[in-house]
């Protein structure tokens, strides 16, 4: 009875970390850039390996008393919107530029850029945006283009190339906030990005559905008032079985 009652209640909190979730994508489904995070039931503990799917959710139950729910960064692209803004620059296909920020390099799909008063490349978070040559790249000029190869020209004279980073798998990044991410091993060895053509003129749009969100949000809702149910049902079946025995 009690391990029914802790499964509805573990069951309760995954509901919680997926709404938790959600609502942090959709908060974030207009940011620049933006990569949605995605839910999934963690039944690795209780059968000994990753889960492969939802169906073995009800065998999960019926083993542990514990349900956890985890999440990962969804890194598919998000579209691309025409600004015609020579220092918007995005992304088409895998990879990441390469920022300088107080607390090391890391890494964002936010191609926001602007100059700053030391004519640097920034981000719209003030970080300067590094070349190849690994120093922030330098804008004294008016004519900027850059082409899809990531190589800067100011004035019709190369300055430098765009560091765009590739990881394979991604998900050894790790959001850090601001649309940046962080390598979470410094034993990774970041990669050129091969394949990947650079749009000046674009910002890649979040990746995150707010329609597809909404929809997870009141089916997980719905989850969460399903255990509530149960719980209800546990509490009411406890405490008549308390009192008849207590009449016995």
């Amino acid at each position: 009875m009690l391990k029914g009652l802790y499964n509805a209640a573990s069951g309760m909190l995954a509901q919680i970390r997926k709404m938790d979730v959600i609502t942090n994508n959709l908060a974030n489904s207009s940011s620049t850039g933006y990569k949605g995070d995605i839910t999934y039931f963690d039944l690795s503990s209780a059968i000994g390996k990753q889960p492969p799917g939802i169906q073995l959710a009800s065998q999960f139950l019926s083993n542990s008393p514990v349900l956890f729910m985890r999440h990962s960064t969804d890194f598919s692209p998000g579209d691309l919107q025409k600004t015609d803004n020579p220092l918007d620059i995005a992304l088409k296909g895998s990879g990441f530029f390469v920022v300088q920020t107080p607390n090391g390099i890391r890494y964002t799909r936010n191609g926001n850029f602007s100059r700053n008063s030391q004519s640097q490349l920034v981000t719209a978070n003030g970080f300067p945006v590094l070349g190849q040559k690994g120093v922030p790249i330098f804008i004294n000029g008016r004519d900027i283009e850059i082409n899809t190869l990531g190589e800067v020209f100011v004035d019709g004279q190369q300055i430098d190339t765009l560091r765009i980073a590739d990881f394979s798998p991604p998900n050894v990044l790790n959001k850090e906030g601001n649309g940046l991410f962080k390598l979470i091993d410094a034993t990774v060895q970041e990669n050129p990005a091969t394949g990947v053509q650079v749009c000046q003129g674009f910002l890649e749009n979040s990746n995150v559905s707010p329609v597809t969100m909404m929809a997870e949000l009141i089916e997980t809702m719905r989850g969460y008032e399903a255990y509530q149910k149960v719980i209800h049902l546990f509490d009411e079946t406890l405490e008549k079985m308390n009192n008849e025995v207590g009449q016995v």
